[in-house]
């Protein structure tokens, strides 16, 4: 029986539609419905997302609908530049909608151009779309330090708008929270960020990986033939990879390293979910792990076989796994031969045994921040939705989630011989002593100073295409404000952070949570 695409697409079988849509517009078709789905479902696979924008504007490039699919392109491969270029192009083939002016608002915002976020912003929006344009400008303001004008001019109109069930009130309350906080309010901040994680839409958890794969690592079954497996002769290419919880600094660490001209540095792409997902396609092809794999019960107890068989893999695996780990850095990044790749993606240290199977040699930069400021300012944050992140929505959810990634971090260091090369970075050494925290790193790394790395933030601003929430902190000085905030919000946190106070003692934040 024929499946369909969109049928295809939920199995996860992008590849073949992707050829289907291509030799489609070879043949002079035009499916820019189920060409737009792709795009969509093609998110973190790079590749095919340039293949498609390329086949789209070659093959029709006098209809704007291949520029629409060129822009959607562009944002999933986080180039907002050429995003702006493509929407423009729509509208110069006659294709001008509030959609499309909203994305460019959005995409300017990105880039840093407020003024020119704000002018596209001008004008009325259709309801379903205001509340949308309302947290773009907010997101301009804060960007512009304009706090007053954002509690002003967005609190009143979230004051005046009774019906909010429309996409963007999150993401309002989320910007109004965040003025608030920088205006030393907060009480109201918290009111605004609640209100925020109330209204954003929640991903399907019963479908949580995450979950899973916390459960699955967690077993002393599953760990334990990693300690024992035979070493990989490996002697290729070895990533430095730089992990930390969310919100932990990452994201500054990753922009003064790139800033090397010996460094290249990849931001938050799929590798290790890319690559742990081939070795587990890979290993099946056994068929005693299959029968193991089906014998298993819940999805933790067939991950746990998986990654138990994973730990076996013999060097011709594991070489094809590297080779899909590869694939996906080169396709999303201008690798120069030499350059040492430091592949920055936090939560990837849940996969550590995994990595280290791989890449027997790697190291890790292991970035620490104050648990207490860490969840906090998750909870503070408008991320895109996903299962990881939806445990940020709470205070309570963001506790139990740093207490559980990170036990499972220390079983890891327990079991596997990792202290040699892991490298702690604490976020406010980085933050009071920026050249020397720095320059540690990259003693460890093996790689001497440069100084082009004192020019990170020009660096970061010409880059222009950081795809988290701590862009307005990398381009600009740095400030000790973010070190200890936890503090101005004590007397609302209750017991939710007592989950935090044996990592806090951990990692030399000794004082209590709560006095």
């Amino acid at each position: 029986m024929k499946v369909s695409i969109d049928e295809a697409l939920r199995r996860g079988q992008i590849e073949p539609v992707v050829a289907a849509l291509l030799q489609a517009l070879a043949q002079g078709q035009a499916p820019y419905a189920e060409l737009m789905r792709t795009v969509e479902a093609a998110q973190g696979q790079p590749e095919l997302l340039k293949r498609l924008r390329h086949k789209a504007v070659h093959s029709r490039p006098r209809d704007p609908r291949s520029w629409r699919v060129a822009a959607l392109c562009d944002r999933h491969l986080h180039d907002w530049a050429a995003a702006v270029a493509s929407i423009r192009r729509c509208y110069a083939l006659g294709d001008r909608d509030d959609q499309l002016r909203l994305t460019e608002a959005s995409l300017l915002e990105m880039l840093g151009q407020q003024q020119e976020a704000l002018d596209v912003l001008e004008g009325q929006w259709p309801e379903t779309l205001a509340a949308k344009a309302w947290a773009v400008r907010g997101r301009v303001w804060l960007r512009m330090k304009a706090y007053s004008t954002l509690v002003d001019e967005l609190g009143g109109w979230l004051e005046g708008s009774s019906d909010q069930q429309y996409a963007g009130y999150a993401g309002c309350w989320k910007a109004l929270g965040q003025a608030y906080d920088h205006l030393d309010q907060p009480d109201q901040a918290m009111a605004c960020f609640r209100r925020g994680n109330e209204l954003g839409p929640k991903t399907d958890m019963e479908s949580d990986a995450m979950a899973a794969f916390l459960s699955a690592w967690g077993r002393e079954a599953t760990l334990q033939p990693f300690q024992s497996c035979s070493p990989s002769s490996y002697i290729g290419p070895t990533p430095v990879f730089l992990v930390g919880f969310p919100r932990s600094g990452t994201t500054l660490l990753e922009q003064a390293l790139d800033a090397h001209p010996g460094i290249c540095a990849l931001e938050e792409r799929p590798t290790i979910e890319r690559a742990l997902a081939a070795a587990q396609q890979l290993i099946q092809k056994r068929a005693e792990v299959r029968e193991s794999v089906a014998a298993a019960g819940s999805l933790p107890d067939k991950l746990a076989e998986l990654l138990m068989a994973i730990s076996r893999a013999d060097e011709n695996e594991l070489e094809t796994i590297r080779t899909v780990y590869f694939d996906v850095v080169r396709a999303a990044v201008d690798w120069p031969e030499g350059a040492l790749l430091v592949d920055k993606n936090p939560l990837n240290f849940v996969h550590l045994p995994f990595i280290v199977r791989l890449f027997p040699e790697a190291k890790f930069v292991f970035a620490l921040r104050d648990p207490a400021d860490c969840v906090l300012s998750g909870y503070m944050q408008h991320f895109e939705r996903n299962p990881a992140m939806d445990r940020l929505t709470s205070l309570e959810g963001g506790a139990r989630f740093y207490a559980d990634v990170m036990g499972l971090f220390e079983r890891y260091r327990q079991a596997l011989p990792l202290e040699d090369r892991l490298h702690f970075v604490h976020y406010e050494q980085l933050v009071s002593n920026w050249q020397g925290t720095v320059s540690a790193v990259l003693e460890f790394l093996g790689v001497g100073w440069h100084q082009q790395v004192e020019h990170y933030r020009e660096h970061a601003a010409r880059r222009g295409t950081i795809a988290t929430p701590s862009y307005q902190a990398v381009v600009e000085p740095l400030r000790s404000r973010p070190t200890g905030r936890w503090r101005s919000y004590q007397h609302l946190l209750g017991d939710a952070f007592k989950p935090l106070q044996p990592y806090r003692l951990l990692w030399g934040y000794e004082e209590g949570v709560r006095e």
